[in-house]
């Protein structure tokens, strides 16, 4: 059977931005982004990127096309077409290599930002995957110092976390069974210019698909969910 192979003419107000194409494994993606946060102006954006495999890692890296500004009354048009000649991207490895961070170490490059793996060293957690949400610039100060501060406080804001768990898990309803079941990774997402923390945590005996996601702002817990 052909392998089913894909581009996306993009069109801004009728111009052509580019034909963003994947000619193997990996994906594609085109969408339109609007961005209104803590009292700035608010931004939409084209975004059009995707992944494909690195020749010489085998591994996925991310790659992207021209995004501009869209602004009200534009007319976006996306037109799917077969397999062709497709413009160049800019690859993740061209332009992004990783970062050392006096506090955290090596910071990898992904589509969302930058991941690293932390000794969080914090029962019940051993350590902690974490993720800083960037539009390809460095993680802000603000991201650092708010991330280094969960840190001294979780000891405070770790009971609250717990509860928040015990109500929102779909059997677990005693604290004690969520220390002991909770999984010593804990993972972490610090949204762009954000004054929230993302934490999300995995038990034993659950379905390993099942994520349980706790938002922390002026640490106090003004969300949670299963997912």
């Amino acid at each position: 059977m052909e392998e089913f192979k894909i581009k996306f003419a993009i069109f801004l107000n009728d111009e052509l931005i580019c034909v963003a194409g994947q000619p193997g494994e990996g994906d594609l993606s085109a969408q339109l982004n609007y961005l209104s946060l803590n009292g700035q102006r608010p931004e939409c954006s084209l975004l059009v990127n995707g992944t494909e495999l690195h020749p010489a890692t085998n591994q996925l890296q991310l790659v992207c096309w021209p995004s501009p500004q869209v602004h009200a009354g534009d007319i976006v048009r996306i037109e799917v077409m077969n397999d062709g000649e497709f413009d160049e991207p800019i690859r993740d490895s061209d332009t992004r290599k990783s970062l050392f961070d006096p506090d955290f170490g090596e910071l990898h490059p992904t589509r969302e930002g930058w991941e690293f793996d932390w000794e969080f060293q914090r029962p019940p957690f051993e350590f902690a995957n974490v993720c800083f949400y960037a539009d390809n610039v460095e993680p802000t100060n603000r991201q650092r110092l708010l991330l280094l501060e969960f840190k001294r406080r979780f000891e405070l804001v770790w009971p609250d976390i717990r509860d928040a768990l015990r109500r929102c898990h779909h059997r677990i309803n005693d604290e004690l069974l969520i220390e002991s079941e909770i999984l010593p990774k804990l993972i972490i997402e610090i949204p762009t210019d954000s004054a929230e923390i993302i934490c999300m945590f995995q038990f034993t005996n659950d379905d390993v698909s099942k994520m349980y996601s706790i938002t922390v702002r002026d640490w106090e817990i003004v969300g949670m969910k299963s997912e």
